[in-house]
């Protein structure tokens, strides 16, 4: 049952719950990849601190993108793990009939309330956060990987020019798999 509003406690809380189911269908991160299609919501957001939880590298894919393209970035990064929110979706569908070895997780059918099976977080500054496909207007679309530390310094520059504090607030207007998003999600929970 999806929320829509969350505690940083419980978004805390999910995520490690997340994670740990990540890592026992997975094993241990070490920069496995990990495809989130899922839509524009706070449990996207949950599945990325899932996957940065469980050491992990996200790559967002928008549940409305073509399969082909789809499956091209789900090949071309590796990705030995999915996360949905509707395994029966086509894309879902597609993309598991034609890569066989993906292992897809239903994020609707994790137990939240296991509180047992929290991770600590595992990420370290040099380890890959998540890839960013390019639209591929020029060729092939082609991946663009940020590293935490990358991440980190880009948000203190930008929240710190900016301002921002933990009374503002701040709007997701792009999708998960475009840059801006990032600057976006990422603000907020840094600043509270």
């Amino acid at each position: 049952d999806s929320q829509t509003l969350l505690s940083y406690e419980q978004l805390a809380l999910r995520a490690g719950i997340l994670g740990a189911r990540l890592s026992m269908t997975q094993g241990a991160g070490k920069q496995q990849r990990v495809a989130l299609v899922l839509p524009h919501t706070v449990d996207s957001v949950t599945a990325m601190l899932a996957a940065v939880r469980a050491g992990y590298t996200y790559v967002p894919v928008d549940p409305y993108t073509p399969t082909d393209r789809a499956k091209f970035i789900l090949q071309d990064a590796k990705c030995t793990a999915l996360i949905c929110l509707d395994k029966s979706a086509q894309l879902i569908q597609s993309l598991s009939s034609s890569l066989p070895q993906l292992q897809i997780i239903d994020f609707e059918s994790t137990d939240f309330s296991d509180h047992s099976a929290v991770i600590p977080p595992v990420a370290g500054p040099a380890t890959e956060a998540y890839i960013l496909y390019t639209s591929g207007s020029t060729g092939k679309p082609k991946g663009v990987i940020q590293r935490h530390k990358h991440v980190l310094h880009y948000l203190s520059v930008y929240t710190d020019s900016a301002r921002i504090a933990a009374d503002d607030r701040l709007s997701v207007l792009s999708t998960f798999s475009f840059d801006a998003s990032v600057k976006d999600i990422y603000s907020a929970l840094l600043n509270g």
